[in-house]
This record gives structure tokens, C-alpha cells and sequence, in this order.
């Protein structure tokens, strides 16, 4: 089994954008930044599945985020 997997797992989550249009060229649109975090719990060692949740906040909004499994581990 892989000895390296831990029980829980501790996430950060950060990111940037530029949106434009028909009304906003891109050098003339702001860049929006978003970050946030959430934990990650093993939930099936044998077939390295892990669950967990996130919160995620922008300029404008918050985001809670439940999951299951992941394409990244």
C-alpha cells in the first residue's frame, strides 16, 4: 500500500482572471483575483479516494464546495 497517503490533507486554492467583450477591450479590463481553502479526508485508502469540502471567495462572492474523489492525486 502507498505509505505516503495521509489520513487528511490540508488545500489552498488560488486564481486570476481577465474578462472582456464587445464592451470592455482586454487592456482595458481589470484582473480579478479569487482564493480560498478546505481540508481532504481519505475515505477509501486501498482505492485513493478522499472527500472534502471548500470555501472559495472573490470580489463579489463566496463559494462552499463539496467533493468526492479527484483527478489530481
Amino acid at each position: 500500500m502507498d505509505g505516503w497517503r495521509r489520513t487528511w490533507l490540508r488545500v489552498g486554492i488560488t486564481g486570476a482572471g481577465r474578462a472582456w467583450g464587445r464592451e470592455v477591450d482586454f487592456s482595458d479590463a481589470s484582473n480579478e483575483v479569487s482564493k480560498g481553502g478546505g481540508f481532504r479526508y481519505l475515505i477509501a485508502r486501498q482505492l485513493g479516494v478522499y472527500m472534502g469540502a471548500d470555501v472559495a471567495w472573490g470580489p463579489d462572492d463566496t463559494a462552499f464546495y463539496i467533493q468526492v474523489g479527484s483527478a489530481w492525486w
